[in-house]
């Protein structure tokens, strides 16, 4: 991995536009700005980012926890909060107002997963490739 960052939140709803400022800023900070190649995929990240962090804001009881890793060919994204509920990927009819977020996370994602509750938080992660020519992959060796 070449960069990393991370932020707690507190479980409330404005922690979901919060992550998704702190997270465009940093990967903006990283490069990922104005002709980068990676920009091609920064609004898919900033929707995966705010979908993770919507559905665990509405389970969390007191924390949010989301981290970005960037890697030579790919960001990873991953949301931890503390809640024991296992995240549950649902395919809602037309008409539904809410059951997209992780179906969302799927189509946009190379792969994604859980890490279940261990007694203190459970994890959600997905993975993005990044273009060739990225500013992220100065650097990096992985």
């Amino acid at each position: 991995m070449c960069r990393t960052a991370k932020w707690t939140l507190n479980c409330q709803p404005e922690s979901v536009p919060e992550g998704r400022r702190r997270l465009r800023c940093t990967l903006e900070s990283w490069g990922v700005a104005g002709t980068d190649a990676a920009t091609a995929v920064l609004p898919d990240v900033l929707l995966a980012a705010s979908e993770l962090l919507a559905n665990a804001e509405r389970f969390c009881r007191r924390r949010l926890v989301l981290s970005v890793s960037a890697h030579r060919s790919r960001v990873e994204l991953a949301v931890a909060d503390d809640s024991p509920a296992w995240a549950v990927l649902r395919h809602p009819a037309p008409g539904a107002e809410s059951g997209r977020g992780l179906e969302i996370v799927e189509r946009l994602s190379t792969r994604w997963g859980q890490v279940e509750w261990d007694g203190d938080v459970k994890r959600v992660w997905w993975v993005i490739a990044v273009p060739d020519g990225s500013a992220l992959a100065a650097n990096c060796t992985m």
